[in-house]
């Protein structure tokens, strides 16, 4: 049974891709992350895709906006105060950009058990500075 669950976990982490493209030029958009990161790194059916995405996160295309801009966590801060999934202007209160820099508190880094590349998690963290956009 360890065995199946191994060879499963393996595939899953394969499934999980972060394959290299190009930063964005200019300032990163949310279809560009969408196409960049959310999609061929986190909407694996048993990660964020789908209806029923872990942690209630789809990242679907056309879903993941509303999943995350304004939507409050369930992980807290340091001080016990909620955290947002991406509270606009401010990556340091987003959720979102603390686990793919690295774990965050008990919580691992996403995707799990990958690193994104470092223009990937910047091109997150300018799209948040901007007030996060719906583009």
């Amino acid at each position: 049974m360890r065995k199946i669950f191994q060879t499963a976990t393996v595939l899953l982490l394969a499934s999980c891709s972060v394959t290299s493209t190009n930063p964005p030029v200019g300032q990163p958009t949310l279809s560009w992350i969408q196409a960049n990161v959310f999609t061929p790194s986190c909407t694996a059916s048993s990660c964020h895709g789908g209806s029923t995405g872990a942690g209630g996160l789809n990242l679907t295309d056309g879903k993941a906006y509303a999943a995350l801009v304004g939507v409050t966590a369930t992980a807290t801060d340091k001080d016990g105060k909620a955290l947002v999934r991406v509270k606009a202007g401010d990556p340091d209160r987003s959720l979102l950009s603390l686990r793919v820099a690295g774990p965050y508190g008990t919580l691992d880094v996403m995707p799990p058990g990958l690193k994104l590349d470092q223009f990937k998690i910047d091109a997150i963290n300018a799209w948040i500075t901007a007030g996060a956009p719906q583009n």
